[in-house]
């Protein structure tokens, strides 16, 4: 096995080392894998020869496959045979290094059992001796944003911010969720599109009250050229049913009738979107669409939506925290002081800064 060493950053390690194979092992939630894109897009862009592997949970595989710095997509399914089935293909891979992306036991052991000689992850979960190089990120004001963990990991410090990446939706996806997105509305008579994420995977203490979702969607829906649709999962239906409830024909309700890509081609075309802290909320601002985020204890200079055209609404608070319990009293009293009002007009200040109808 390798010898142990830390390192502040991955500069003093080879960066062009072997066969030029690079292995990212990458994290489990959709929007986590969202904020790693900036940094594996910035690594591509310095090393354009390097062969991109992701090595990913099957959730996450079909956003990966439209991610055009990645290569090649590997599944890591669950249970011990799982690891041992993705360890045995990625050793046949032959790769020169590793970047262990998620800071769990099970994402450093894979490439370990695969035998990559360069494996570099940061510290933790009682796997640092899986790793040959260990990597503490460098927290500063101007870096607090979870992305700079990732540049950190990768030999990218900097204090400027990496280029936005994108994701590539083939044009006959595009067209096929127009039809989709567009056909319930009578005539396809459609001014303003509002997509609107109630769900969060992290639980209520992430949610703004579903109700109120469903005033600022009546309040839309009542002003002429101005469509609202409720995107989330399978889980989220019977909330996503309520909001859209009596408003046929203004409202429509794709719950659980999306895959991601199908999601990531439907949120490019609506003109803003109205989401909580998700993974929603990350791949709207990841497609280019401005997005209004409701943060109620989590911190959005640690984990907000990647551009610069978001309005991002907070509770009033002295602290805030990166790790919130999924049922918090107290995150969900701070998601509640976030007023109906404030969130309506946010919306109608994006739509009427690009003088589209309803605002």
């Amino acid at each position: 096995m390798p010898a142990y060493r830390e390192s502040a950053s991955r500069n003093e390690m080879t960066t062009e080392t072997g066969n030029g194979l690079t292995l990212f092992s990458g994290v489990n939630w959709l929007g986590d894998s969202i904020m790693t894109m900036p940094a594996i897009h910035e690594f591509k862009h310095r090393h354009p020869a390097t062969t991109l592997t992701m090595l990913t949970k099957p959730s996450p595989t079909l956003l990966w496959r439209l991610n055009p710095d990645i290569d090649r997509v590997v599944e890591l399914h669950p249970g011990p045979g799982g690891a041992a089935r993705a360890a045995n293909e990625i050793r046949k891979m032959r790769f020169a290094r590793a970047f262990v992306l998620a800071q769990s036991f099970r994402s450093a052991l894979v490439p370990f059992l695969a035998g990559i000689p360069e494996r570099t992850g940061m510290p933790g979960h009682l796997r640092d001796w899986m790793l040959t190089g260990i990597v503490k990120p460098n927290v500063t004001e101007a870096r607090k944003h979870q992305m700079f963990e990732y540049c950190d990991l990768l030999g990218l410090a900097s204090s400027a911010r990496p280029s936005m990446p994108s994701i590539r939706i083939p044009g006959e996806l595009t067209e096929s969720c127009k039809k989709r997105l567009f056909g319930p509305f009578p005539n396809g008579n459609v001014g303003s599109i509002v997509g609107m994420l109630p769900g969060a995977a992290h639980g209520p203490s992430k949610c703004w009250p579903a109700d109120n979702f469903r005033e600022v969607a009546r309040r839309l829906a009542d002003r002429p050229g101005c469509k609202v649709v409720v995107f989330g999962s399978q889980g989220e239906s019977a909330a996503c049913a309520a909001i859209a409830a009596d408003m046929e024909g203004k409202v429509v309700d794709l719950a659980g009738k999306t895959s991601i890509p199908e999601l990531a081609a439907m949120l490019a075309l609506c003109n803003v979107v109205l989401a909580n802290d998700s993974g929603g909320m990350h791949l709207a601002a990841m497609v280019g669409t401005p997005v209004v985020a409701i943060f109620g204890l989590t911190d959005p200079s640690k984990t907000g939506p990647l551009g610069q055209q978001h309005r991002i609404l907070t509770a009033d608070l002295a602290h805030r925290s990166r790790d919130v319990a999924p049922n918090s009293a107290a995150a969900t009293e701070a998601l509640r002081s976030i007023r109906t009002e404030t969130v309506f007009q946010a919306i109608l200040d994006i739509l009427s800064t690009a003088h589209l109808p309803c605002a």
